[in-house]
């Protein structure tokens, strides 16, 4: 993430960008963004952002770089291939949509047509989906979400039964499977999360793994930048990381 500010053309020092990077961050429907740049100047304040990187557009001496949400996988090469949102979620579309999840039935040949498709992108692009979709599925990874009961389960004395690490993750997976629009909508709103608790698409996590195999030859053995193992998101799980 970006920061600009510029105060009636003065410019802030490093002590004031690490100021604002400490206390701001933006928040889009769908989680955090990419990238915003912020502007001050004349007593006004605006903003722009984006959920690709901005690229190179660094005025000299008037940014400060730093990411919403550090992620969580130190030691990852941070040069990996990066797919765009609207292209992960072109592919995402071929599983067909939140209709054909509903029991999740077929759901093992809906990821085999993605499988097809996504083998014939760039070994690079592989990659950056298995990037997107740890990404997409860590910003799901909340508390909101998590702790709300398996929709139709009870326990054994009637009482609302929970959802596992596992089962927590392999619906988030599900509403991802769902489309951009299902997965936009659900931020804010667990309500429209909750019947994706009886959903469990564990397959969407291993088919570009499977892909990239299959393509190179050579088993999928890396890290993504975003660790998306239940309760990993910090600012997810604020309670579980003070």
């Amino acid at each position: 993430m970006r920061y600009r500010s510029r105060e009636a053309g003065v410019e802030c020092d490093g002590d004031t960008y690490d100021e604002i990077r400490k206390a701001l961050s933006l928040l889009s429907p769908a989680g955090p963004v990419a990238e915003f740049l912020l502007h001050v100047q004349d007593g006004q304040t605006w903003f722009r952002w984006s959920d690709e990187s901005f690229g190179d557009e660094d005025d000299e001496n008037d940014h400060v770089g730093n990411k919403s949400v550090p992620p969580p996988n130190s030691g990852v090469d941070q040069s990996l291939p990066v797919m765009t949102w609207e292209r992960f979620w072109q592919l995402v579309e071929v599983l067909g949509g939140e209709a054909g999840i509903e029991t999740c039935q077929g759901f093992e040949d809906a990821c085999g047509r993605l499988a097809e498709t996504l083998s014939r992108e760039p070994v690079g692009q592989i990659i950056g989906f298995g990037e997107r979709l740890a990404e997409a599925l860590y910003r799901l990874d909340q508390a909101d979400f998590g702790t709300l009961p398996v929709l139709g389960m009870e326990s054994a004395d009637g009482s609302p039964f929970p959802q596992s690490d596992d089962g927590f993750l392999y619906s988030r997976a599900a509403v991802v499977a769902a489309g951009r629009r299902t997965y936009e909508s659900v931020f804010g709103h667990p309500e429209r999360f909750a019947p994706f608790t009886a959903l469990q698409c564990e397959e969407l996590l291993y088919v570009h793994e499977e892909v990239f195999e299959q393509v190179t030859g050579t088993e999928w053995d890396r890290l993504t930048r975003y660790d998306f193992e239940t309760c990993s998101n910090a600012d997810g799980w604020p309670d579980l990381h003070k």
